[in-house]
Order: C-alpha cells, then structure tokens, then sequence
C-alpha cells in the first residue's frame, strides 16, 4: 500500500466473509481526523472504527483540504481509499457495551490509614466516618457472594482491597487470597486480586505471600523521588519514600515479577519534573507507572485540577523522548499518559463502541465500605446520595453514565463525545470529578480535552519513532486485502 499504511491490529470481523459492514454511505470530513507528527509523519485516525493509518502527503494534503463529504481525485490513491472503504474500515466495529454482571469490586477493608497525603479525597481514609476495620465475617460474605455472582455470569473478575490502608487488616488480605485460591481451584475462572497499599508495612511474610500468590498484584503510591514524596505523603514517625523503597527492594529481591506491580504517583503540583519522577521509579526497579493529577476542593492549598492537567501536557513531548529512550536501550518502561494510548492505537478492542466512552462505575465496577455498603465507585465511597443498597441484597447495576443522582454525561449539550474528534481513544470524564465540579466544570471541561488530545499526538509522535519503517501490522493487512480482492495496488 503506497498511501495508507495501517497503524492499527486489523479486526478480527474483517477477515470473515461476509462479517464486515461495508461503508456504502459518504464518508465526510467530520468521521476522520488527520493528524501530523514532530517527523512530519501524517496519521488518518477513523473515528467510527478507532483504526489508524500513517498516510502520505498527497492523502494529507487532499483531505485536509476538504470540509464537507471527502473525494479523492488521485487516481491511485482512489485506488486504496476505495479498498480500504469496501471492506469496513470507515464503519463502526462490531459490538456491544452490554456488561452481564458487575466483574469487579473494590472492597474498603480499612477506613485507617498510618500516613497523611495533602491531596487525600477519602479523609485520611475514613471517608467522613471513623476510624475502623472491616469485620472478618462482613469481608467474607461479600467476597462468597461476589464469587457466587461471578458464577452466575459466567464471567473472569477482579477484587480490590483498598482503604485507607488495607495493610492494617493483613489478617482479611490473607483471607480473601484463601476464598479466591479455593474458588479457582473448583472452577475455571482467574480472579485477580489487587492490593491497593502505600507499601509502607510490607515485611518479609507479606512478600513471602506475595510470592505464593500468583494472582495477586500490588497497587504501590509512591509520588517520586523522596524530597517529593515526601513533600505530599507523610507520617509523623518515619519517611515514607524510605519505607516504600524498602518494600520494592523486597519484592523484587524475592522474585516477584515487575508485571504484577503498578507504580501510581499522583501529581499534587506543579513541578516540571516528571521525567525525573519516572527515572527515579525506573532506578527502582518498577516498569508500569500511572501518574494522575490530584483532584481536591478548590479551598484547598493543593492546584486546580485543570492547572496540574496543564503542567502534565506541558511535559508530555520530554515523557514520550524518555520512552524512546528507554525502548532504544532495551528497556520497556510503560507510563500510562503515553503507553496507555499506543496500546489503544494498535490494539482497538472490538467488544466496545468507540463513539461512547464507558466509565465501568455502577455497571462493571462497585465499591463497598466497610460497613458494606455499595457505591458505584470508590470515589464515590461515604457519599450517602450515591449509595446503591447493601451487599447482602446482591450486587446490583447502577449506571453512572445516565442521568442518576444528578450525574448526566452523555447529554450532548454537556458532554459532547459523539462530535468528539478522538472520540474512540479518550477515556471518557471520571463522573467523581464531574459531580464534584460544580461551577468549574465549564472551565475544566476544555483542559481534560486538550489533555486527552495531546495524549493521542505524543503516542502517535511515539509511534512515528519506534514503528515508521514497518509498521507492526503492516503483513496482517495485506494479507487481508490480497485476500479480499480489494487492492491491486497492494
């Protein structure tokens, strides 16, 4: 293919005969958007599909050129359009956002926590509540019953312990982990369980238990290097970034494999220093690292959220270099900002739409506390206007992208994703953050876009870099289009 090289993994259904949806229809400038790299590097991103393709200047040039319903006048580049148009590239991917079941829930096992973050949303663990641990008995029957409704919808999940500080009730990690064992010994599902912990109170049998337990991931805070760290997660009694690099040392001096640790470093300023921030997690060992901004009330002494947002799209051009630079040293270091949006790009999951976004909160995903209520997410946790019932009376859906509880983000008026040019890559807004707007909504609303579309832009200078000369699916799709009679030019 002279002018479409595609970017993106082909998707199953177009291999089959018959199984494609043809786009018989016009195609119009608004169903794609081009993009142009640091290298020059031109991409065509489908929005029905989510599919990617580098293209060549002509292609550019002539599209972007157009405002209305898209024609090609190059005779050989008609060619390719036209063969990539027959076999349903410009159509929607097959599909469905039906979820059977709730698949994963966040259990709060402590409402404690033993150190102080600046930009806590869950007070200091508590969530407005007091200090306390789940009972044994309560942690129980909400894990049998959600095994029990896995079951029932035949379905793979995932649990989460997290707090506070789930480290201060070891005795129900262990417990749970022995639940879970049992139940994928007597059957064929895999459960993840995932410990959401600031790893300040790993010992040697924790690590030890880790290490016994394969299913079983560690969800590690840790904000960088110690004098920020420490600047933002404190205890009165010790450091905490000492503690943690500690833990690490442990878990990976025992063997634990670095894919079952995530580093989550949540920005609470304005430092221009993320690359830095990234390298000292690397020198640590850990290779998967999620950075967030800090969401707090504006009365606060920690930014705005939209500011922090900006600092990170400020540094996302040196974060994608330092990726480059760890790839061309042999070294795969993923960071959500960049790596998170490469996978989207290369690998568009065919069990979602991509015009509407779904944030799983209510309807894949609960969130109980240790009284064992149910919320649709943990941030919502302690929110008595978002409770949903009490898990002994079943884990049921509440969906939060549909107008509940004054949560409405699908109203086009408000949330304008079907218009959206990069509708298909973007995560979608956290409905947390948008209840608890209020009045800045309008303001933070244009920063998480630019946010998500500067995503879109470094992973796809990323690609431009590690992937120009061949791209990865390159062979997959002339296999397919040889084999569907659809480009002689290939």
């Amino acid at each position: 293919m002279r002018h479409f090289k595609p970017i993106t993994k082909p998707p199953k259904h177009l291999f089959n005969e018959g199984g494609n949806e043809r786009h018989e229809g016009k195609i119009h400038a608004k169903d794609i958007t081009l993009f142009s790299s640091e290298n020059d590097t031109a991409y065509m991103y489908i929005k029905a599909s989510g599919l990617v393709f580098m293209i060549s200047k002509t292609v550019f040039n002539e599209l972007n050129a157009q405002n209305n319903a898209l024609s090609i006048s190059d005779a050989a580049v008609k060619l390719e359009w036209d063969g990539l148009r027959n076999i349903g590239v410009f159509s929607p991917l097959p599909g469905s956002n039906e979820q059977k079941g709730i698949s994963t829930i966040n259990i709060n096992i402590s409402h404690s926590c033993n150190i102080s973050c600046r930009y806590c949303f869950a007070d200091g663990g508590m969530y407005e509540g007091d200090s306390r641990i789940m009972s044994l008995s309560l942690l129980e029957n909400i894990v049998k019953g959600f095994l029990a409704h896995l079951d029932r919808i035949q379905e793979n999940g995932n649990i989460v312990l997290f707090g506070g500080e789930p480290l201060l009730a070891m005795k129900s990690i262990y417990r749970v982990a022995s639940l879970v064992k049992d139940e994928m010994n007597n059957s064929k599902k895999h459960v993840w369980l995932d410990v959401f912990t600031n790893a300040t109170l790993v010992d040697e049998s924790f690590v030890q238990f880790i290490k016994e337990n394969e299913n079983i991931r560690l969800l590690i805070s840790l904000d960088g290097y110690p004098e920020i760290n420490d600047l933002y997660r404190k205890s009165r009694t010790f450091s905490v970034s000492e503690r943690v690099e500690k833990s690490i040392y442990w878990l990976l001096e025992a063997g634990i494999p670095t894919e079952r640790m995530v580093m989550r470093c949540t920005m609470g300023g304005l430092e221009r220093d993320l690359c830095r921030r990234i390298e000292y997690f690397v020198s640590l060992g850990m290779v998967n690292i999620v950075i967030d901004a800090a969401h707090v009330n504006e009365n606060s002494e920690i930014p705005k959220h939209e500011d922090i947002l900006h600092s990170i799209i400020n540094q996302l051009p040196e974060v994608k270099n330092q990726l480059i630079g760890f790839r061309k040293n042999s070294k795969n270091v993923n960071v959500n900002l960049v790596s998170e949006m490469v996978s989207r790009l290369l690998n568009p999951r065919e069990e979602y739409q991509y015009m509407s976004p779904q944030c799983p909160a209510g309807t894949k995903y609960l969130a109980a506390d240790c009284d064992g209520y149910l919320y649709p997410c943990h941030f919502f946790v302690g929110n008595k206007d978002h409770r949903i019932n009490h898990v002994l009376e079943g884990f049921k859906q509440k969906d939060m992208l549909t107008k509940n509880n004054g949560v409405s983000l699908l109203k086009k008026e408000v949330y304008p994703c079907s218009d959206c040019h990069i509708a298909g890559l973007c995560e979608g807004i956290c409905p947390y953050k948008y209840d608890s707007m209020g009045a800045d909504f309008d303001t933070w609303l244009p920063s998480f876009c630019e946010y998500m579309t500067q995503r879109v832009v470094s992973a796809l200078n990323y690609v431009d870099e590690c992937y120009s000369s061949r791209p990865p699916f390159d062979h997959a799709w002339k296999i397919l289009l040889k084999s569907r009679d659809t480009l002689s030019s290939v």
